[in-house]
Protein backbone atom coordinates (compact mmCIF):
# COMPACT_ATOMS: atom_id res chain seq x y z
CA UNK A 1 0.00 0.00 0.00
CA UNK A 2 1.90 2.63 -1.44
CA UNK A 3 -0.90 5.72 -0.85
CA UNK A 4 -1.39 7.62 2.01
CA UNK A 5 -5.18 8.82 2.38
CA UNK A 6 -6.31 12.11 4.79
CA UNK A 7 -10.20 12.18 4.50
CA UNK A 8 -11.82 15.56 4.93
CA UNK A 9 -14.46 17.91 3.99
CA UNK A 10 -14.76 19.84 0.67
CA UNK A 11 -13.84 23.10 2.32
CA UNK A 12 -10.92 21.54 3.99
CA UNK A 13 -9.93 20.37 0.88
CA UNK A 14 -9.72 23.08 -0.81
CA UNK A 15 -7.41 24.65 1.87
CA UNK A 16 -5.26 22.27 2.30
CA UNK A 17 -4.32 22.68 -1.51
CA UNK A 18 -5.10 26.03 -1.52
CA UNK A 19 -1.86 26.17 1.29
CA UNK A 20 0.04 23.35 -0.45
CA UNK A 21 0.25 22.33 3.35
CA UNK A 22 -1.45 20.26 5.89
CA UNK A 23 -2.07 21.86 9.09
CA UNK A 24 -1.67 20.13 12.48
CA UNK A 25 -4.23 20.27 15.35
CA UNK A 26 -5.72 18.66 17.90
CA UNK A 27 -7.88 16.18 17.87
CA UNK A 28 -9.81 14.53 20.88
CA UNK A 29 -9.13 10.37 21.81
CA UNK A 30 -10.85 8.66 23.79
CA UNK A 31 -9.70 5.50 24.97
CA UNK A 32 -11.81 2.89 27.02
CA UNK A 33 -11.40 0.21 29.66
CA UNK A 34 -13.42 -2.67 30.65
CA UNK A 35 -14.83 0.08 33.14
CA UNK A 36 -13.23 3.10 32.50
CA UNK A 37 -12.56 5.60 30.07
CA UNK A 38 -9.79 8.82 29.21
CA UNK A 39 -10.00 11.62 26.98
CA UNK A 40 -7.13 13.87 25.64
CA UNK A 41 -6.03 15.97 22.78
CA UNK A 42 -3.08 15.40 21.21
CA UNK A 43 -1.44 17.10 17.90
CA UNK A 44 -1.51 15.62 14.85
CA UNK A 45 -2.31 14.91 11.21
CA UNK A 46 -4.16 12.16 10.28
CA UNK A 47 -3.44 9.62 7.74
CA UNK A 48 -4.82 6.03 6.48
CA UNK A 49 -2.98 3.60 4.52
CA UNK A 50 -5.25 1.32 2.44
CA UNK A 51 -6.16 -0.04 -0.95
CA UNK A 52 -8.42 1.91 -2.94
CA UNK A 53 -11.03 -0.96 -2.18
CA UNK A 54 -11.30 -0.18 1.19
CA UNK A 55 -11.42 3.50 1.25
CA UNK A 56 -15.01 3.73 1.05
CA UNK A 57 -15.76 2.01 3.99
CA UNK A 58 -12.50 4.05 6.06
CA UNK A 59 -14.02 7.45 4.39
CA UNK A 60 -17.77 7.30 5.80
CA UNK A 61 -17.00 8.82 8.98
CA UNK A 62 -14.86 11.82 8.03
CA UNK A 63 -16.49 12.90 4.83
CA UNK A 64 -16.50 12.04 1.15
CA UNK A 65 -13.60 13.97 -0.15
CA UNK A 66 -9.76 13.54 0.35
CA UNK A 67 -6.34 13.26 -0.85
CA UNK A 68 -3.66 10.70 -1.23
CA UNK A 69 -0.14 11.31 -1.22
CA UNK A 70 2.80 9.06 -1.50
CA UNK A 71 4.97 6.34 0.45
CA UNK A 72 7.74 8.77 0.34
CA UNK A 73 6.50 12.10 1.43
CA UNK A 74 5.03 10.28 4.19
CA UNK A 75 8.26 8.61 5.30
CA UNK A 76 9.58 12.19 4.89
CA UNK A 77 7.65 13.92 7.88
CA UNK A 78 7.89 10.50 9.68
CA UNK A 79 4.51 9.38 10.08
CA UNK A 80 3.94 6.16 12.19
CA UNK A 81 1.51 3.38 12.55
CA UNK A 82 -1.36 3.67 15.60
CA UNK A 83 -1.85 0.66 17.33
CA UNK A 84 -4.89 -0.93 18.55
CA UNK A 85 -5.74 -2.42 21.35
CA UNK A 86 -9.06 -3.88 23.33
CA UNK A 87 -10.09 -2.68 26.45
CA UNK A 88 -8.91 -5.62 28.45
CA UNK A 89 -5.09 -4.14 27.67
CA UNK A 90 -5.23 -0.74 28.16
CA UNK A 91 -5.30 -0.45 32.00
CA UNK A 92 -1.54 0.39 31.84
CA UNK A 93 -2.14 3.55 29.27
CA UNK A 94 -4.88 4.29 31.48
CA UNK A 95 -2.99 5.08 34.17
CA UNK A 96 -0.05 6.57 32.35
CA UNK A 97 -2.61 9.27 31.09
CA UNK A 98 -3.54 10.05 35.10
CA UNK A 99 -0.09 10.11 36.58
CA UNK A 100 1.00 12.26 33.51
CA UNK A 101 -1.84 15.08 34.14
CA UNK A 102 -1.56 14.67 37.84
CA UNK A 103 1.73 16.15 37.26
CA UNK A 104 0.71 19.21 34.94
CA UNK A 105 -1.84 19.57 37.51
CA UNK A 106 0.24 19.73 40.70
CA UNK A 107 3.18 21.34 39.18
CA UNK A 108 1.17 23.88 36.16
CA UNK A 109 1.69 23.21 32.19
CA UNK A 110 5.08 24.51 32.21
CA UNK A 111 6.24 21.04 33.48
CA UNK A 112 4.17 19.18 30.99
CA UNK A 113 7.27 18.60 29.13
CA UNK A 114 9.64 17.77 32.50
CA UNK A 115 6.81 14.85 33.12
CA UNK A 116 6.81 13.83 29.23
CA UNK A 117 9.03 10.90 28.06
CA UNK A 118 9.04 8.11 25.78
CA UNK A 119 6.14 6.09 27.70
CA UNK A 120 3.81 9.11 27.53
CA UNK A 121 5.30 9.44 23.37
CA UNK A 122 3.34 5.76 22.80
CA UNK A 123 -0.03 7.56 24.33
CA UNK A 124 -0.35 9.86 20.89
CA UNK A 125 -0.16 6.46 18.82
CA UNK A 126 -2.19 4.43 20.52
CA UNK A 127 -6.60 3.48 19.76
CA UNK A 128 -9.31 0.95 20.98
CA UNK A 129 -9.32 -1.48 18.04
CA UNK A 130 -13.44 -1.07 18.94
CA UNK A 131 -15.49 1.18 19.77
CA UNK A 132 -18.69 3.54 18.55
CA UNK A 133 -19.03 5.87 15.96
CA UNK A 134 -22.13 8.85 15.45
CA UNK A 135 -23.73 7.80 11.83
CA UNK A 136 -27.45 9.48 11.16
CA UNK A 137 -27.80 11.03 14.50
CA UNK A 138 -26.74 7.44 16.08
CA UNK A 139 -23.89 5.86 17.52
CA UNK A 140 -23.16 2.30 16.04
CA UNK A 141 -20.21 -0.32 17.18
CA UNK A 142 -17.44 0.46 14.96
CA UNK A 143 -14.04 -1.56 14.06
CA UNK A 144 -11.41 1.17 13.72
CA UNK A 145 -8.48 -0.91 12.95
CA UNK A 146 -10.32 -0.67 9.39
CA UNK A 147 -8.55 2.64 9.03
CA UNK A 148 -5.18 1.59 9.85
CA UNK A 149 -4.23 4.51 10.69
CA UNK A 150 -1.06 6.61 10.50
CA UNK A 151 -0.25 10.26 12.21
CA UNK A 152 2.24 12.63 11.84
CA UNK A 153 2.78 14.27 15.41
CA UNK A 154 5.10 16.85 15.89
CA UNK A 155 7.97 16.88 18.47
CA UNK A 156 7.45 18.03 22.23
CA UNK A 157 10.12 20.55 21.79
CA UNK A 158 7.59 22.62 19.00
CA UNK A 159 4.32 22.09 21.05
CA UNK A 160 2.28 20.94 24.26
CA UNK A 161 2.22 16.61 23.36
CA UNK A 162 -1.11 16.94 24.94
CA UNK A 163 -4.05 18.79 25.74
CA UNK A 164 -6.25 17.99 28.79
CA UNK A 165 -9.95 17.47 27.30
CA UNK A 166 -11.87 19.96 29.84
CA UNK A 167 -9.83 22.67 27.55
CA UNK A 168 -10.74 21.71 24.72
CA UNK A 169 -14.82 20.76 25.51
CA UNK A 170 -15.13 23.63 28.42
CA UNK A 171 -12.43 26.88 27.43
CA UNK A 172 -12.82 27.41 23.64
CA UNK A 173 -10.41 30.23 24.25
CA UNK A 174 -8.06 28.22 25.64
CA UNK A 175 -8.70 25.77 22.91
CA UNK A 176 -8.44 28.10 20.09
CA UNK A 177 -5.10 29.06 22.14
CA UNK A 178 -3.49 25.73 21.54
CA UNK A 179 -4.66 25.13 18.08
CA UNK A 180 -3.36 27.94 17.06
CA UNK A 181 0.09 27.10 17.88
CA UNK A 182 -0.48 23.85 15.97
CA UNK A 183 -1.74 25.29 13.01
CA UNK A 184 1.74 26.97 12.57
CA UNK A 185 3.17 23.52 12.29
CA UNK A 186 2.46 22.58 8.35
CA UNK A 187 3.05 19.71 6.06
CA UNK A 188 4.04 21.09 2.84
CA UNK A 189 3.88 19.23 0.04
CA UNK A 190 3.85 19.45 -4.11
CA UNK A 191 2.21 18.44 -6.91
CA UNK A 192 4.04 15.56 -7.56
CA UNK A 193 3.39 14.35 -3.93
CA UNK A 194 -0.11 13.93 -4.78
CA UNK A 195 -0.85 10.98 -6.16
CA UNK A 196 -5.00 11.40 -6.28
CA UNK A 197 -8.10 13.82 -4.94
CA UNK A 198 -11.33 12.21 -4.37
CA UNK A 199 -14.50 14.26 -4.46
CA UNK A 200 -17.82 13.64 -3.58
CA UNK A 201 -19.76 13.95 -6.86
CA UNK A 202 -18.71 14.35 -10.10
CA UNK A 203 -20.63 18.06 -9.90
CA UNK A 204 -17.35 18.61 -7.41
CA UNK A 205 -14.92 18.47 -9.78
CA UNK A 206 -15.32 21.35 -11.88
CA UNK A 207 -15.18 23.27 -8.60
CA UNK A 208 -11.58 21.22 -7.55
CA UNK A 209 -10.27 22.04 -11.40
CA UNK A 210 -11.14 25.82 -10.85
CA UNK A 211 -9.44 26.09 -7.66
CA UNK A 212 -6.35 23.56 -9.25
CA UNK A 213 -6.27 26.15 -12.03
CA UNK A 214 -6.20 29.44 -9.67
CA UNK A 215 -3.24 27.81 -7.72
CA UNK A 216 -1.02 27.67 -10.99
CA UNK A 217 -1.93 31.49 -11.80
CA UNK A 218 -0.47 32.33 -8.15
CA UNK A 219 2.32 30.12 -8.03
CA UNK A 220 4.70 30.45 -11.39
CA UNK A 221 6.34 27.80 -12.35
CA UNK A 222 4.26 25.41 -10.07
CA UNK A 223 1.48 22.78 -12.09
CA UNK A 224 -0.87 22.03 -9.46
CA UNK A 225 -3.36 21.80 -12.74
CA UNK A 226 -1.89 18.56 -13.33
CA UNK A 227 -3.54 16.98 -10.61
CA UNK A 228 -6.79 17.44 -12.75
CA UNK A 229 -6.34 14.04 -14.07
CA UNK A 230 -5.85 12.24 -10.99
CA UNK A 231 -9.21 13.26 -9.63
CA UNK A 232 -11.94 10.44 -8.25
CA UNK A 233 -15.39 10.26 -7.29
CA UNK A 234 -16.40 8.76 -4.39
CA UNK A 235 -18.91 6.23 -6.74
CA UNK A 236 -15.70 5.59 -8.46
CA UNK A 237 -14.10 4.05 -5.63
CA UNK A 238 -14.53 0.08 -6.22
Amino acid sequence: MQTFYHFTSKENLISILTDAAFKTSYAIETILGEDEEREFGVPMVSFCNLYPSELKLAMCPYGKFGIGVAREWACHYEIKKVHYYNKQSVVNYLNLIDKFFEIVKSRGTLSMHNAYNQEHNKLRYIKNDQGERWHCGNKIPYDFTIENEWRFVPSMKTIHPFMPVEKHDINCQKASWYNKYANEIKLLFQPDDVECVIVENESDIDDLIGCLQSITKKTKGSCWDILSKRIHTYADLS
